[in-house]
């Protein structure tokens, strides 16, 4: 293939899904007169609000090479445990939302763990976890729907209310603000700092990042941790605006019954070495990345390299004769 060509499928592979979207912008606005006025768009961004959220928190967990499968669970998990500190333990807004953070964090911290001091592969493990976290909530609400006046295991009913301001969170502009930050804050955290462009060279080359000094393992946690912080972010969004905790109120978004996702997701790790390439482009190695230019060479070049030769060749991680010369 010609070097028109490689620019060509390299235009496309950068802006391909952005293209296509305005192309259907286009195309759904010609075809009718209310697709592009301002009730539909915010209609539009407030349905995709919550799938954004917790999308985003698993890009990170792609860009180190990992795959949290687990999401969906842990938005349940937050989902209940936020819903139920209102309804059945009366507690303020402020300590419903801390206490649902701190468990996904440990649902994060539980997946790491595992995941890096066993050497189980990501995908497997959290496939497991999934089940295992999704079990977690359906005992804990045993498996009925947390609401206001809902009739508890004694008989009694449920006196505690859902706070006013906790429902607003679920409500417009604030749930479309809520994710407007969280994909401009990964955005940035991923594109231009140096902590960002460590976690795309460990997802290209995990190898080859900790020869390069990299704390391969602390980067990984550190993904994780941000996985389940914004699928927990994500559950309690959604329990803001159904004012309820549904069993399994999270699956839909990503668990076995999510294949179509999956199947989407898996294809965006094969762009992860072409990635690799476009943080050198910018520069990674020069400006961003405080290590040796030597050993950011081998970081950048062999990570690449080693996949276009993946069909012809084993997958090694030696690194290119002289790269460290």
């Amino acid at each position: 293939m010609n070097a028109v060509g490689h620019k060509f499928f390299d235009f496309l592979y950068k802006y391909g899904t952005l293209i296509t979207i305005l192309l259907l912008i286009v195309v759904f606005g010609a075809s009718t007169d209310n697709f592009l006025n301002g009730a539909n768009i915010v209609t539009i961004l407030r349905s995709i609000s919550i799938v954004t959220i917790i999308a985003i928190g698993l890009t990170v967990s792609l860009a180190v090479g990992g795959f949290d499968l687990s999401i969906g669970s842990t938005a349940s998990l937050a989902n209940a445990i936020v819903i139920s500190m209102f309804v059945w333990y009366g507690q303020s807004v402020g300590i419903g939302i801390a206490v649902a953070i701190v468990f996904c964090l440990v649902v994060g911290l539980v997946n790491a763990f595992l995941v890096i001091n066993f050497k189980i592969q990501d995908m497997l493990m959290t496939l497991a976890t999934m089940f295992v976290f999704q079990g977690i909530a359906l005992t804990y609400t045993r498996g009925a729907t947390i609401s206001e006046n809902m009739i508890l295991p004694s008989g009694d009913y449920a006196t505690g209310e859902i706070p006013d301001a906790f429902g607003a969170i679920g409500k417009v502009p604030w749930i479309i603000v809520i994710m407007l930050i969280v994909v401009l804050a990964v955005h940035l955290f991923l594109t231009y700092t140096k902590h960002g462009r460590y976690m795309y060279m460990i997802g290209g080359n995990p190898e080859a990042a900790k020869l390069s000094g990299i704390a391969v393992g602390k980067y990984r946690l550190a993904a994780y941790l941000i996985s389940a912080l914004f699928a927990g972010i994500g559950g309690i969004v959604l329990g803001a605006r159904v004012m309820n905790a549904e069993v399994n109120a999270g699956a839909p978004y990503f668990d076995g019954r999510g294949r179509g996702r999956l199947h989407r997701l898996l294809r965006l790790r094969r762009g992860q070495a072409e990635r690799v390439r476009h943080v050198r482009r910018r520069g990674a190695d020069r400006h961003l990345v405080q290590r040796p230019h030597h050993a950011v060479r081998a970081v950048l070049r062999d990570g690449y390299r080693q996949r276009l030769r993946a069909r012809s060749r084993p997958r090694d991680y030696v690194l290119q004769k002289g790269a460290l010369t």
